[in-house]
């Protein structure tokens, strides 16, 4: 499982270790959930309250930012869920395939918000009294700690459900393994129904590409990443946006805030079963952004 997006050996940054202090941030109510992502890390709310919850991620940081939720099952640990998750973002094939299902059953990935400067995502999803924990995929590398972030839930249930109009997606299986089902056109202030229906983990990033861009092209360069290069050609023009990781059978709403344009609709991470990348295997789709 790699949740690697376009250059990123070039992006792959060091982190300050530990779980985020306390002092940084202060209670909001549930309908709103504000992140801040900078060139040091990002910063959150310690609390919130049950409900409907609307999360709003921005960044100042030039390579974005790639906001993780998640919850830990019963009986496992942090330090378990991190041992592989760092495995997972930072080795290749059967080692990578082999921490992604450790974190598979070490967590509930509750989905995210993968965000470029300038462009907030927004994200909702109902919680429960609980505790939940943020971490930037993108700040993971082989050897410094993990920042991860606390994020407690309690008190009397606030917000309502999302009213707007939702296009839906989903990642689906196929005889011909993981693909994504929706619409080929979306619009720029559109959200978006991500359900995720396969087997295993699965993200829907959305990365800008040149226009007249092919499914042959995508195809080519995932191979050539695969295979450890990166293509001169590269279609690829642009930080992602989207929604991180989503375990199995799990939905979020996103509001990803895409400017008009071309895009692949794909994935970073690899199959849990051969380790191969599921971008490689023919998992993207090309979507059109339209003006509102």
């Amino acid at each position: 499982m790699r949740f690697r997006v376009p250059l990123a050996a070039a992006v792959l940054l060091a982190v300050v270790g530990g779980v985020t202090p306390a002092a940084a941030a202060k209670p909001v109510g549930s309908d709103g959930v504000r992140i801040v992502g900078t060139a040091d890390g990002f910063s959150a709310p310690t609390e919130t309250r049950p409900g409907w919850t609307t999360f709003n991620v921005t960044t100042s940081n030039d390579d974005g930012i790639r906001l993780g939720l998640f919850q830990l099952k019963p009986g496992r640990t942090l330090d378990e869920f991190l041992v592989g998750l760092r495995t997972a973002l930072t080795e290749h094939g059967t080692a990578a395939a082999v921490a992604g299902r450790q974190v598979e059953a070490s967590a509930l990935l509750l989905g995210g918000a993968v965000a470029a400067p300038g462009r907030a995502v927004t994200f909702q999803r109902p919680l429960t009294p609980g505790t939940y924990l943020l971490v930037d995929y993108l700040r993971v590398d082989r050897s410094n700690p993990i920042n991860v972030h606390k994020l407690t839930v309690r008190g009397r249930p606030s917000g309502t459900a999302p009213s707007t109009a939702c296009a839906a997606l989903a990642m689906v299986d196929t005889t011909d393994g993981p693909r994504y089902a929706g619409p080929a056109v979306l619009r720029s202030g559109q959200t978006v129904l991500i359900t995720n229906r396969t087997k295993q983990l699965a993200e829907a990033i959305f990365v800008p590409v040149r226009p007249g861009t092919t499914r042959a092209d995508v195809q080519r360069t995932f191979e050539t990443i695969e295979a450890g290069g990166w293509p001169s050609d590269s279609p690829l023009i642009g930080l992602p946006q989207g929604a991180p990781v989503l375990s199995a059978g799990r939905t979020q709403v996103l509001t990803p805030n895409l400017a008009p344009g071309s895009y692949v609709l794909t994935t970073w991470m690899v199959d849990l079963g051969n380790g191969r990348m599921q971008a490689a295997q023919g998992m993207h789709t090309l979507i059109t952004v339209v003006a509102d």
